[in-house]
């Protein structure tokens, strides 16, 4: 039985928010961007409440043959657009892809590099987050703080004297790119994957206006879709390397 007092109630609630949000404030948070009126329609279907468990026609649950187009079409959407040869699109945050990331291609007690909180690193990289939660043994990026960069003198002996199974780029705090050619170059004898969370300023590498880490020798590139990216919220990973995807895939 619907109770229409609390019916009622939601509703203004929801038109009161849309009209606050949209209208009447500016949205000062840099981890939020106002979605277009075109995925925002497409958003509320009847895709939003439909379980979708596995991969493209390789599904848990049946009458999944238009989520299996859609996801096909989303797939390749994001592969031309970051210009990578696998991708996928199913993580519904960053943190996830960055779990999966560590569960797929790390075990406990690997070596992994990345910044630390205070140099902008967002807590999915950290002991207390993803990073963690797998038993990586953390060590930080050396930064210079006064010029907001990672330091290389001191990253390239680091990375050749403890051989990192992973590090991980990108920051939650993000002015400069990262010097993503010069890692690759270090790592070219050790079998460390560059990850590379581009949450951020995942829209600026889309539309060409900062650094492109899979050209620059990133193993990994993925990030949030509704930052710079005006997306929905949710989680694209991108890789050159099939391998790669299908332990993240696992993961």
């Amino acid at each position: 039985m619907v109770n229409n007092e609390i019916l009622d109630k939601v509703e203004r609630c929801v038109q009161n928010q849309n009209t606050w949000r949209e209208t009447k404030t500016i949205n000062l948070i840099a981890s939020e961007n106002h979605i277009s009126r075109t995925a925002e329609k497409f958003s509320i279907s009847d895709f939003s409440h439909r379980y979708a468990e596995g991969l493209v026609n390789q599904r848990e649950y049946q009458g999944q043959k238009y989520q299996d187009e859609i996801e096909k079409i989303a797939i390749n959407s994001v592969k031309n657009l970051f210009k990578s040869k696998y991708a996928d699109v199913r993580c519904p945050t960053a943190t996830i892809a960055n779990i999966s990331i560590y569960y797929g291609l790390c075990k406990s007690g690997n070596i992994m590099f990345s910044l630390s909180v205070p140099n902008g690193a967002h807590i999915s990289m950290r002991k207390f987050g993803g990073a963690g939660l797998r038993g990586l043994k953390i060590y930080d990026i050396p930064f210079d703080f006064d010029n907001y960069t990672i330091d290389m003198d001191l990253f390239g002996n680091l990375i050749l004297g403890l051989k990192p199974r992973i590090i991980t780029l990108g920051a939650s705090v993000f002015l400069f790119p990262h010097p993503v050619q010069e890692i690759k170059k270090i790592c070219e004898d050790l079998e460390t994957i560059i990850h590379y969370d581009g949450s951020h300023v995942l829209g600026l590498i889309a539309g060409g206006e900062f650094q492109d880490p899979l050209r620059e020798g990133a193993d990994i590139l993925m990030g949030s879709t509704h930052k710079t990216f005006p997306g929905p919220q949710g989680a694209i990973i991108c890789t050159n390397n099939r391998e790669i995807l299908s332990h993240v895939e696992k993961g």
